[in-house]
């Protein structure tokens, strides 16, 4: 038993690999913006540079990988704090 594979056949399987490889460029895409969005908030480009900060509520210190991503309330550390 064998298993013919017309012209047609061919252009549809070019047309599913085709499709495929474009929307895993679409996924990656999309993915590398989402995470150059993260550095960039209110129209503001965020340095990379590890930021400590407290909460003052609680008095938790952590580290955030941008000083955007400090939230709301919280108390940068650094020379000037």
């Amino acid at each position: 038993m064998s298993i013919q594979i017309t012209q047609n056949d061919k252009k549809v399987i070019s047309a599913a690999l085709l499709a495929v490889v474009l929307l895993v460029g679409l996924f990656y895409a999309e993915r590398a913006r989402k995470e150059q969005s993260k550095s960039v908030k209110n129209d503001m480009i965020c340095i990379q540079v590890v930021t400590k900060a407290r909460n003052p509520k609680t008095g938790e210190i952590r580290e955030f990988s941008t000083p955007c991503d400090v939230p709301v309330g919280w108390i940068k550390s650094g020379i000037n704090n």
